[in-house]
């Protein structure tokens, strides 16, 4: 069964041990359907930016499955373009 996961950064990393600095050409966050944590953490790295394997690390990144006990009431994604 595929499952939700949501991937983000670790905050606070020191900038010598952080993918994400300087921040231009990166991704700094998934909401991918997978069946694993570890197949959702390839699709990351596979679609990331030049932040390369970072995703596969879970000192820098973290990776929580999407449920209704861990989400709070509200938007989970919303995509907002404005001209």
């Amino acid at each position: 069964m595929k499952k939700l996961w949501l991937l983000k950064p670790k905050e606070d990393l020191p900038s010598e041990n952080n993918p994400w600095d300087p921040w231009f050409g990166k991704c700094f966050g998934f909401l991918i359907c997978a069946e694993n944590e570890y197949q959702a953490r390839k699709i990351a790295v596979d679609k990331g930016g030049d932040e390369g394997n970072a995703w596969f690390d879970n000192k820098l990144s973290s990776c929580v499955e999407l449920t209704s006990d861990n989400v709070d009431t509200g938007v989970v994604l919303m995509d907002f373009r404005s001209a």
